[in-house]
């Protein structure tokens, strides 16, 4: 009895584990070959919508980003026999050319994306390079029309460094938008 009921146990806890693994590899914000069939099966959506709409229902998704930029380049159409490794590899050169520019010798916001999400609502995607002259109550400043947020800016230890930033803002049109740094 006590050797069945240990048995028992070990099964539940191999398939809790094995399906904490299964969960973490779905959930992965790192983006993969695996990301890629994930951007492949939404593709289709992605043709019969705007950007805008297919980035809105696919938010969810931490790199619908990247998948559009892929949907873009002309590898995306590629039939090969070999077209997941050679998507992947493309995504690792847009992804070098995006991350040579990142190191700067001043402090700068650089607003990315603006997309619009609802009535006038954006989502706001921007990069805050740091600065030897950020102080501790240095705040990143998201300005329209008709919404003003502060953001507190993330610590980093490397000065320089630039680092990521998303927000939600409600504005009349993408073009009152603003960031700047107030140090």
């Amino acid at each position: 009895m006590v050797l069945k009921s240990i048995a028992v146990f070990s099964i539940i806890l191999l398939l809790s584990a094995s399906s904490l693994g299964a969960y973490a590899a779905t959930n992965k914000k790192e983006f993969s070959k695996e990301t890629i069939l994930v951007c492949d099966r939404t593709y289709k959506s992605y043709l019969t919508k705007t950007e805008n709409e297919f980035v809105k229902k696919y938010s969810f998704l931490s790199y619908v980003d990247k998948c559009v930029k892929l949907f873009k380049d002309p590898v995306w159409k590629t039939t090969a026999k070999d077209r997941l490794d050679k998507i992947y590899s493309r995504y690792l050169e847009i992804k070098a050319k995006e991350n040579s520019g990142l190191i700067s010798d001043k402090q700068y916001v650089d607003v990315l994306s603006k997309a619009k999400i609802g009535p006038n609502k954006y989502h706001v995607k921007l990069k805050v390079c740091h600065s030897d002259q950020f102080t501790p109550n240095s705040v990143l400043l998201l300005k329209s029309d008709v919404d003003l947020q502060t953001l507190s800016l993330k610590k980093t230890t490397k000065q320089k460094m630039c680092i990521p930033y998303q927000a939600i803002v409600f504005a009349g049109s993408s073009q009152d938008i603003v960031a700047f740094i107030r140090i």
